[in-house]
């Protein structure tokens, strides 16, 4: 029993997720496993604590949702601030694998191209930024290096965005002069 002592306070220790885990996700496994009904029986959010963490390594192994993550939204211990923060953490992991998914190769204009090929081809840029910028949403990680770095990926997406929508501004103000001259 004091085993079990000693690994819920190594537990409720690990407060953010710039740090690893005390335990690897093997370890935290056979934690569950050994001590399963104390868990159970726990108040305290121990079973929360172990789920965030083995999120945490599957995370970073691959950015999807799976039965863990619905464990923990379902669980009592939604309020505990790791939880929260896995949360936000599994949505940054989204966004990011978003922006990676994306092939921007495809909105590239060539200097040759006519001029509605390169405003069809903006346009399609712009939607997909849009796109993208409606996936920020509210999220912050609290005490938290990626915070910055989610913040500074929608910066980026938004000036892109802007440059976007005045080389399309351009290309329609051009066609219409050509338009006029005809």
């Amino acid at each position: 029993m004091d085993n079990l002592k000693i690994i819920k306070e190594n537990l409720h220790n690990w407060q953010s997720f710039e740090d690893l885990p005390p335990y690897t996700e093997i370890e935290l496994l056979r934690i569950m496993d050994h001590y399963e009904k104390e868990l159970l029986q726990s108040d305290s959010g121990t079973e929360a604590i172990i789920y965030a963490m083995l999120i945490f390594y599957r995370l970073k192994r691959k950015v999807t949702d799976d039965h863990l993550n619905e464990l923990l939204q379902n669980s009592d211990e939604m309020s505990h601030p790791i939880v929260q923060e896995i949360q936000t953490l599994k949505h940054f992991f989204h966004v990011y694998q978003s922006l990676d998914d994306t092939d921007f190769s495809q909105f590239s204009i060539r200097e040759t191209d006519f001029a509605p090929v390169k405003l069809k081809k903006v346009r399609a840029l712009i939607t997909e930024l849009e796109r993208m910028t409606e996936l920020k949403g509210r999220h912050a990680l609290s005490k938290s290096k990626l915070n910055d770095a989610y913040q500074l990926i929608f910066q980026q997406v938004e000036k892109v965005e802007d440059i976007a929508e005045g080389f399309a501004y351009a290309l329609e103000q051009k066609k219409s002069i050509q338009d006029i001259s005809v």
